[in-house]
Order: C-alpha cells, then structure tokens, then sequence
C-alpha cells in the first residue's frame, strides 16, 4: 500500500495521547494515525494485517509448545524464544518479518543460537547443510543464523489466520527436525533420519510455503 506525506492540524492534546499510546505499542505516530484511519474507513494497512498474524502465531505456538513470545519495539517483527535438548539447554530465537504479499513472498524467517560451544556450533552446521538440501526457496547458514525466505507454493493471497499457519507450521518443523538431529548427535547419519521425519511430517500437511 503506498505512502504519502499529509499535512494535518492536530489539537496538542490528541497528539499527546496518540503518541502515549503508539509508545505503549512500539508503533509511531504516523502508524498508529494511519490505523485508527484505517480502521475508521473499514480498510487493513499492513501493519494491521501483520498484528493480525503475530497474534494468532502466538496463539499457535506459544500456548500449546514450547516457546516463548518475545516483545518487538519495531512493527513488522515477531519473534519467539526456545530452548535447545544439548548441555546448559542454550536458547535459539526465530524471528519473522512480514512483507506486502507479492510474488508469493511473505516475508523472512531468522534462526539464531546463543552459544560458543564449538561442538555445537559444528553440529548445527552439518544440520542446516542437511536441512537446506530439501529447501526449495532461498535460504543460508552462517555462524549460527539460520536465514530463509517465506514463499508460497502457489499463487494465493492468504488471510491473516492462513498466513500464520503456514509460517507456525514451518516454524515448528525446523525447530522439531533441529530437536530430533540433536537428540542423535553425534550420530550424524541416525540423527539426519530422525530430521527427516520430521519433514516428511510436515510434508504430509501439504504445506503452503515453499
């Protein structure tokens, strides 16, 4: 949705109040205006759309599993925190970033892990080169970040409770098939099969991303 610069007469205290409120919301001024805007005239800014979806991603993945909502101060990000089943349980953190949908591109998916374990490092490494092998859409691992694009199978414009499903299902398979490596590790070949499984699983679903 394009952008254009308004000028607006405001009264002092409406402004203060919308920016409490944006502040209270990690929004800014223009956006939290361009919502209640929106919402007014019975139309959905992106931003709308992409609350729309973080809510009911953490429905899906946080109340029932095992992970961790974590606050964003900027629109456009959700993020969730889990644990690893290694030595100290290190964390790892996704983080989704919405985009306009276009050309069956939703946004991007990060994966990072809070660790210096070598070992760890190494075995997350020989996982991803694994993993990435039956990725069809782009993607790349270094220095323990995981970084994919979110891309539909086919052409559709997903509502907002589709598009957090697809993203929750695929959220769940890398970090179910990454929970089943480990647990194997260092049995690189055994634990690659139990990965496997975990995305034969998931492709039995007849997922929407790529």
């Amino acid at each position: 949705m394009h952008k254009s610069v308004y000028s607006l007469v405001l009264s002092d205290g409406v402004v203060q109040r919308i920016d409490q409120m944006a502040y209270a919301r990690g929004l800014s001024r223009s956006a939290l205006i361009d919502e209640i805007l929106a919402e007014h005239a019975s139309m959905v800014t992106p931003q709308m759309h992409a609350s729309s979806v973080f809510e009911q991603m953490e429905r899906l993945i946080c109340q029932e599993g095992p992970f961790q909502a974590l606050h964003q101060s900027a629109a456009g990000l959700f993020a969730v925190r889990g644990v690893l089943p290694v030595k100290y349980r290190p964390a790892v953190r996704y983080q989704v970033e919405l985009h306009p949908q276009e050309d069956g591109r939703l946004g991007q998916l990060k994966a990072s892990f809070r660790t210096q374990s070598s070992s760890l490092l190494r075995a997350l490494g020989l996982f991803f080169q694994a993993f990435m092998q039956a990725e069809s859409a782009a993607c790349s691992y270094a220095e323990g970040r995981f970084q994919k694009e979110l891309r539909l199978r086919r052409s559709a414009v997903l509502s907002a409770d589709e598009t957090a499903q697809a993203i929750s299902d695929y959220i769940q398979l890398v970090d179910g098939a990454l929970q089943a490596y480990l647990s194997l590790w260092p049995d690189h070949a055994a634990a690659c099969q139990a990965a496997a499984r975990q995305r034969a699983l998931y492709e039995q679903g007849d997922p929407l991303l790529l």
